[in-house]
């Protein structure tokens, strides 16, 4: 829990992590034979009270992530497949105020995202992708096609502890990332190629952006497109 205080105006901010995962932990996954099987639930309330105004600015919701995933390491490649299911529950009517006041925190936020609607719920697929390896005979070089996640500045961790964090927390996702911290997050659909080496590591990322973040809807690629061409 923690406050802060602006003059008059505070904002009051409650986060609770529970699920079979035990917050952000990984649970040990089923092998059976070549093929795993990996589930995870991340589950989170939030008490928002944001800058007085005309919308409701006092409100609480909650957001949970379910996961399953099924993948496969062979020799010459890869594969994976992992359904989501984000759900919403509680979602503020009236968190957005007039004018320049805005949403009102990100309740409002995931209101508006889907549709206006209180409760929200959606089953797709987060990632689904094919990796080659092994290309041109090294080991270092893979090829990644489909739609899967990615975290830009996360491609190598320094062996240095403080490098290692200041790449985590000022240079991960600086540019392109998945919006871990929302309850959907979003995945690429697109071809990643990377050359990966203990001293060396270059890709080569063309993708689209999925639909998610706020929205539970997470098929298809943004259409900003249409933003130009109404």
């Amino acid at each position: 829990m923690s406050i802060r205080h602006h003059g008059r105006r505070s904002v009051l901010v409650f986060t609770l992590v529970a699920g079979a995962c035990a917050g952000q932990s990984t649970p040990d996954p089923a092998n059976l034979s070549s093929l795993t099987i990996q589930g995870s639930i991340r589950s989170r309330v939030e008490g928002w009270r944001w800058f007085a105004g005309q919308g409701n600015s006092d409100y609480a919701y909650s957001g949970t992530e379910l996961r399953l995933g099924f993948k496969q390491q062979l020799e010459s490649f890869d594969w994976q497949l992992e359904l989501e299911a984000p759900v919403l529950l509680g979602l503020p009517t009236n968190a957005v105020g007039s004018g320049t006041q805005g949403q009102l925190g990100l309740g409002g936020s995931y209101h508006i995202a889907n549709r206006l609607n209180r409760n929200a719920a959606m089953l797709f697929p987060m990632q689904g992708f094919v990796r080659l390896k092994n290309l041109f005979g090294s080991e270092s070089n893979t090829l990644q096609i489909g739609r899967f996640e990615f975290a830009d500045g996360s491609e190598m961790t320094p062996e240095d502890e403080t490098l290692a964090f200041i790449k985590r927390a000022s240079i991960n996702q600086r540019l392109v990332g998945g919006f871990a911290f929302t309850h959907v997050q979003r995945g690429f659909y697109g071809v990643r190629y990377q050359h990966d080496t203990p001293r060396l590591n270059w890709t080569i990322l063309g993708a689209f952006p999925t639909r998610g973040v706020f929205q539970v809807d997470g098929w298809g690629v943004m259409k900003t497109a249409s933003l130009m061409h109404p």
